[in-house]
């Protein structure tokens, strides 16, 4: 297996760890937000009609789940923020993890590249 694989492999494992956690703390977040905002309506709403109430409730999970899907807060990674990720944890690496995973699109597309091959 050449290094490059191995690189690959090593950032594919890193993206799918942070995407887990990040699929775990959203569904914890939402769970902890429905539960809050069902708290908080039953109780503010409670001498209220209850189609004001259900209104106000969907209209708040809408609101959230519509924030959530376009805030970047929450969103997955890619290779080159899963490399940084892991050289700002080992700080040892100085760049050559980065390097490594941006410069192996130019030695594996067969386009001219800008600078010379024997450099890296």
């Amino acid at each position: 297996m050449d290094s490059y694989s191995k690189i690959h492999n090593f950032l594919n494992r890193v993206q799918a760890k942070w995407n887990r956690v990040h699929y775990t703390q959203v569904t914890y977040y939402v769970l902890t937000l429905i539960a809050g905002c069902a708290l908080a309506t039953g109780l503010f709403f409670y001498f209220q009609s209850p189609l004001l109430s259900y209104g106000w409730t969907s209209l708040i999970l809408f609101l959230l789940g519509w924030w959530f899907y376009f805030t970047r807060s929450f969103s997955r990674i890619d290779r080159d923020q899963a490399a940084l990720l892991t050289e700002a944890k080992y700080p040892e690496l100085k760049n050559s993890l980065i390097n490594a995973a941006q410069l192996e699109r130019h030695l594996t597309d067969q386009k001219e590249t800008p600078f010379s091959l024997s450099l890296i």
